[in-house]
């Protein structure tokens, strides 16, 4: 009987014993359980705002929202900036302008310079003030049927004979710049420079290589120059009749350009 008893007890005792490690092990478990939990809960909101914080920050609408106003002012900028850049301009000879000749000659015996002018000038000047370098001289044409001198009878023969001016494609004296030394690195209106312009020349039909030489002084709303050149008659072709009261005539003749463009 005492023996049944004392087995009875150990068996309860060793029952309560298992349970208590049992519940002990589950106790520990739910304990970690409960701590992954509360680091996931910790962590998922620091998550969220971290992606909230990432979709704020890469939102198009918002990005664009952001970035046009910077946008818009640079090109402000630039057009405003553009628009006060000096552009190339065009300056049309105009009067006062003349094309002056002058060769000379024994006239009676005596020495004598005969001079022909005409006002009938044409051509354009391109200034470019932003790059004083790009400015472009067109084609300047002076019209060889109008020479006036101080006889008439001369004006004929030049127009007539000297000059050829009637032939067909004769009409015009045409000086092509193809080049223009002398130009400073930026223009003063007022300040006068001395430049330099090689070219073809073209009388009478022929073309040889010219180079004038003169100065030129920019304003604000003109151009004044003046250039000159000198001629060889053989290298054009040019003959002077022979008259009686004329002697000789010299070979070098100089032709003078002065110019208003506006």
């Amino acid at each position: 009987m005492k023996k049944s008893v004392i087995a009875v007890v150990i068996a309860s005792l060793l029952l309560i014993g298992g349970g208590y490690k049992v519940d002990a092990a589950a106790q520990r478990n739910i304990s970690v359980k409960k701590s992954a939990v509360q680091v996931k809960k910790a962590a998922t909101p620091a998550k969220k705002n971290t992606e909230k914080k990432a979709k704020k920050q890469i939102a198009p609408g918002k990005l664009k929202k952001a970035l046009k106003p910077t946008t818009m002012t640079v090109v402000k900028t630039i057009s405003a900036n553009a628009s006060n850049l000096p552009v190339p301009q065009a300056y049309h000879i105009t009067n006062p302008t003349s094309a002056t000749f002058s060769i000379g000659e024994t006239l009676r015996g005596q020495p004598f310079t005969a001079t022909g002018t005409t006002n009938e000038v044409s051509g354009t000047i391109t200034l470019d003030r932003l790059t004083p370098s790009k400015t472009t001289l067109d084609p300047i044409r002076v019209n060889a049927k109008t020479f006036k001198t101080d006889s008439s009878g001369r004006d004929f023969m030049i127009k007539k004979f000297i000059l050829k001016a009637e032939d067909a494609g004769n009409e015009f004296i045409v000086f092509n710049p193809k080049t223009i030394t002398g130009l400073p690195a930026s223009f003063e209106n007022g300040k006068t420079i001395s430049v330099e312009l090689s070219g073809d020349l073209t009388i009478a039909g022929i073309t040889r290589s010219a180079i004038f030489s003169g100065t030129a002084t920019v304003n604000t709303d003109s151009i004044q120059g003046s250039a000159q050149t000198k001629i060889i008659r053989a290298d054009y072709g040019i003959v002077v009749p022979s008259v009686p009261f004329v002697a000789s005539v010299d070979e070098e003749a100089t032709l003078i350009i002065s110019l208003t463009a506006k």
